[in-house]
């Protein structure tokens, strides 16, 4: 029994004639998201029930965003309020061409005094300023109003991925932390699996490989996939002298539940017999026993 135990987890299990060997791990989603708010709130609408399959970019959960509602609004409408530049614009335009007019008079006939072409000059500049004052100040308000918008938005949780439902946390009423998980979200459209094995039993392995696997579904039905390496770690584990490997599947169909054990085969090409107790390996016949 405790030989059995030891399979687990990415223990392997040595076939001594064919010089293949199985490592057992665990099915993982590709995807496992704990969703948060960056604000505090209190829920005021619920969309999605656990189960469900969501789109990405589907509004999940909604809190209270009345006053933020109002502010967006008000902002908006200072914004988008346009009367005062557009006639300081239109008083600018009038000036400049006063001021030219005049100027060419003063020049020309002498019929205009300087000083009176000095004063429409600064009745210009000062419009000037002022116009130019005013559009920043719409920018500034622009900028505002985005920002109350980001703040509105941030008031709803939507899906970054499309995917399952697998827990909700809080409910309508319920008062939301910031930071805190309230909506986890999973895709298993691809799936990966873990598994460790001895440094020296994988020395051939390189990311890139293909590795046979197969998973045991709820109805003992086995179902056979074929998986790709996309991780060997670079280090072992200190305790164990493992190495982590993690192989990646599609699962398009969602014939796999995430959860359950899958088992990888891999071959042995060191031309060395597996030593049992220093590996970590069982033999066949041994666990039979």
């Amino acid at each position: 029994m405790k030989q059995l135990q030891k399979i687990l987890l990415g223990m392997v299990i040595f076939t001594a004639a064919a010089y293949s060997f199985e490592a057992i791990g665990i099915v993982l989603p590709k995807h496992h998201l704990h969703l948060t708010f960056a604000i505090d709130g209190k829920v005021s609408h619920l969309l999605v029930r656990e189960g469900d399959r969501v789109l990405k970019d589907k509004t999940i959960l909604q809190l209270e965003d009345k006053l933020q509602k109002y502010d967006a609004k008000r902002k908006e409408l200072i914004h988008t309020d346009t009367a005062f530049v557009d006639s300081l614009s239109h008083n600018e335009k009038l000036l400049k061409e006063m001021v030219n007019s005049t100027r060419e008079l003063y020049e020309n006939t002498k019929s205009i005094s300087k000083d009176e072409l000095i004063s429409l000059e600064i009745r210009y500049y000062e419009t000037l300023g002022q116009l130019i004052a005013t559009k920043q100040k719409k920018l500034i308000e622009g900028i505002e109003y985005e920002m109350s918008n980001t703040v509105l938005k941030s008031h709803s949780l939507k899906a970054p991925i499309s995917g399952v439902i697998t827990k909700i946390n809080y409910d309508v009423g319920e008062w939301v932390r910031s930071g805190e998980t309230v909506v986890e979200l999973v895709a298993y459209e691809e799936c990966y699996v873990e598994f460790n094995i001895e440094k020296n039993n994988i020395s051939h392995l390189k990311v890139g490989d293909t590795l046979p696997l197969k998973v045991k579904s709820g109805d003992d039905k086995e179902i056979e996939k074929m998986s790709k390496v996309v991780f060997i770690s670079a280090v072992a584990d200190k305790s164990s002298g493992l190495v982590r490997i993690k192989t990646q599947f599609s699962n398009k169909d969602l014939s796999i539940t995430p959860g359950l054990s899958a088992v990888v085969t891999l071959e042995n090409k060191s031309g060395q017999k597996l030593d049992a107790l220093k590996d970590g390996l069982i033999p066949l016949d041994s666990v039979k026993k």
